[in-house]
């Protein structure tokens, strides 16, 4: 059987401001002015022209961006020298790096990438190499993590305006990672397991960003000793078996013209041409920016992290009471690190409880806000969004047994509490006698079902059938 090579560069982005200005990202197309510039190739720092920067030269292109004034900077518009790197993303980089093993180093050296297909104000991406040499284990053996880069994400290409491209400066300097595997041999499914892998490890530490757009696949491709095809845009790793297996079979086919090339992923799985593959000669030293440099506390500081692996915190969730399926919803959650808060805040709650709070409770919760506003009319803008820190409110209440469990969702809707105060003691017993003399004559199903219909979300249901078994007799 022939052998198949693949290599993974994993790009992610970091949650934190931009990585040469302190701009914040910003999501959606809005704008209130926009500019044009035409882009063009340079020589690298070897003198050399790169091919794949010469092939969009040719295109002679006008490039359209679009932007808000007061969500971007005059760095974004290559009009100022970027500031100092952003020091919390360069030490989130080195975290990640060292949870995969990696060496960190301790000065850090910008490039200028030439990149002139209009992603690029400048007409280059900003990138250094961060770390180097670890691995990732996975289900066949270990995978070679070569290297992991920090670099500023490019623009978003939004469409074309009168032949123009026209990208938003949105996410344009946004701190993204790249990370890059040894090339190795593996089927298509473990090629899906090693990203899914390398994914989870990502969101697990705490410091990317979540979210459609904000991790990227490209997945390298050679067949037997044949040449290298790196495919971008394999964003979907539902997908990716089916790009994988329609690219082989590509390979195959052409096998005595095939191109070493870039090829972008459509709807279909299947790929089309988009540039040659780039060379050393695209790179060349940033002159504006200093060297970076971990202090001796940082570096001992990234050396003492630690991140527990996705397998090691499933278990521990299964010990805590957690079934499989919530285990490994709540590990892909972005609600993770408040679920381990609330874990170890509140112990009156049982973890189970407390992660089918924000896997289940918070979920319906939303729908039935997002129905409201449906049904009311009600502008997007003005929609309401449950934020956590008042999850965890109500879990604290409900620690402290200041309302029972089930009236946890409308709870969530409405936006407060009073209405749901837990009754208990002799102002339950009243309350139940009430009833009951109220539903006088009426058999114990239907008695029954009247009581949880009228106290299910006021009072423990146990508390209130101790006090229908104590009474029900004497009515």
């Amino acid at each position: 059987m022939e052998k198949i090579n693949f290599g993974l560069e994993i790009h992610q982005q970091l949650n934190t401001h931009k990585l040469f200005c302190n701009c914040d990202f910003y999501s959606g197309q809005e704008t209130d002015f926009s500019i044009l510039r035409q882009m063009r190739a340079s020589a690298g720092e070897g003198g050399a022209v790169d091919i794949a920067a010469l092939e969009e030269t040719k295109t002679k292109k006008f490039i359209k961006y679009i932007a808000k004034k007061d969500k971007i900077c005059l760095v974004e518009l290559d009009d100022e020298p970027p500031h100092l790197p952003n020091r919390e993303a360069m030490i989130y980089s080195a975290k990640i790096a060292k949870a995969f093993g990696m060496k960190v180093r301790k000065n850090v050296i910008f490039m200028r990438k030439i990149i002139i297909d209009g992603s690029n104000v400048s007409g280059f991406q900003r990138t250094a190499l961060l770390a180097t040499n670890g691995k990732i284990e996975v289900s066949f053996g270990n995978v070679g993590i070569s290297n992991l880069f920090i670099e500023e994400d490019a623009a978003q290409i939004i469409g074309k305006d009168n032949g123009k491209r026209v990208f938003s400066l949105s996410r344009l300097g946004v701190p993204l990672i790249e990370i890059t595997t040894e090339m190795f041999s593996a089927t298509p499914s473990q090629i899906k397991g090693v990203a899914e892998k390398i994914g989870s490890v990502l969101r697990m530490s705490g410091f990317v960003r979540r979210g459609l757009g904000t991790i990227r696949q490209d997945i390298n491709i050679s067949v037997g000793d044949g040449k290298r095809v790196e495919i971008k845009g394999a964003q979907d790793l539902s997908q990716i078996e089916k790009i994988i297996g329609v690219e082989i079979a590509r390979q195959k086919v052409l096998r005595n013209n095939l191109k070493s090339e870039v090829r972008q992923v459509i709807p279909d799985s299947t790929t089309r041409a988009l540039r040659p593959i780039s060379t050393r000669s695209r790179m060349y030293p940033e002159t504006d920016i200093p060297i970076f440099t971990f202090s001796n506390e940082e570096l001992a500081d990234i050396q003492q992290y630690f991140l527990e692996d996705p397998e090691t915190k499933h278990n521990r969730f299964k010990l805590l009471g957690l079934s499989d399926d919530l285990a490994s919803q709540i590990i892909k959650s972005k609600d993770l690190f408040d679920f381990e808060d609330a874990i170890a805040r509140f112990k009156n709650i049982e973890p189970k409880k407390i992660a089918e709070v924000f896997v289940n409770a918070k979920r319906d919760a939303q729908r039935k806000i997002e129905k409201d506003v449906i049904s009311n009319n009600i502008s997007c803008e003005k929609r309401q969004q449950i934020d956590n820190k008042y999850v965890l409110d109500v879990l604290e209440l409900l620690d402290k047994k200041k309302i029972v469990f089930p009236a946890i969702v409308e709870i969530l809707v409405k936006g407060n509490h009073q209405k749901f105060e837990k009754i208990t003691g002799e102002n339950l017993e009243k309350e139940v006698k009430k009833i009951m003399e109220k539903s006088k004559g009426k058999d114990e199903t239907i008695m029954i079902k009247i009581l949880m219909g009228e106290f299910r979300l006021r009072a423990d249901f146990k508390d209130v059938l101790n006090i229908y078994n104590k009474f029900h007799q004497k009515i």
